[in-house]
């Protein structure tokens, strides 16, 4: 992509290629802007955030997300993809809203991912470099499956979760909506996980998981019962 808009958004000229905004312009949004650059799919791409004081991300326009109106996102731009890292229930959330009020949620999946011609992403998620999802697995609406992510045959990853780096996901395990495996956890095969789970860095799960808990370890054991709903 040789190409990049960083005037006025009212300016834009429509292409063939879709104009996407992203939600989030800390660190999910810059890896998520690396992706999408990377499918070729994007000739504008603008951010939104509700903190604009750190400015915009390498040069490409910022939006305020206390002052911007649907009907402004709804005539500027095609698609939209949440890409807050750290609140799951939260991007799920904006997500659907913006589904609601008729925006069309971009799926980004890094040119360098294997994705099984049988397996299923949903609306909204984002698959970064290098990750796997193998046959039959399926993968819910917003979900982050980040670099190196594994999901192996037969897994069902609701909504709203998110596999950090070099997550590993077993054969036919089943992940509640909204948690969180962080950076190198392993879960071993045919585990059920819980909605609104944190699974620490380096775990390795072996026994079915409930809600609303935070494990971790070798072997992971709950460490702490979570609170509920997030916060901004």
């Amino acid at each position: 992509m040789s190409e990049k808009y960083c005037g006025d958004i009212d300016h834009y000229t429509k292409w063939d290629e879709k104009r996407l905004l992203i939600v989030g312009a800390r660190g999910q949004g810059k890896v998520t802007l690396d992706c999408a650059l990377s499918s070729g799919m994007y000739r504008h791409i603008s951010f939104m955030s509700n903190d604009v004081t750190g400015g915009g991300v390498s040069g490409y326009p910022l939006l305020d997300q206390n002052t911007t109106t649907i009907e402004y996102i709804l005539h500027n731009f095609d698609e939209v993809i949440v890409a807050i890292g750290l609140q799951n229930a939260i991007r799920l959330q904006l997500s659907l809203n913006f589904e609601v009020q008729g925006m069309k949620l971009a799926t980004l999946i890094h040119p360098t991912s294997v994705v099984s011609q049988f397996a299923e992403v949903g609306e909204g998620s984002i698959l970064l470099a290098h990750s796997v999802v193998n046959p039959f697995a399926k993968v819910g609406k917003a979900c982050i499956i980040n670099t190196g992510a594994i999901v192996e045959h037969d897994c069902v990853i609701e909504d709203g979760v998110h596999l950090s780096p070099n997550a590993t996901i077993a054969g036919r395990v089943h992940i509640g909506k909204n948690t969180w495996v962080c950076m190198g956890s392993s879960v071993a095969h045919d585990v059920t996980i819980g909605e609104n789970v944190v699974i620490g860095a380096g775990a390795v799960v072996l026994q079915d998981i409930p809600d609303n808990v935070m494990v971790a370890g070798v072997p992971a054991t709950i460490r702490k019962i979570r609170d509920f709903p997030e916060k901004k």
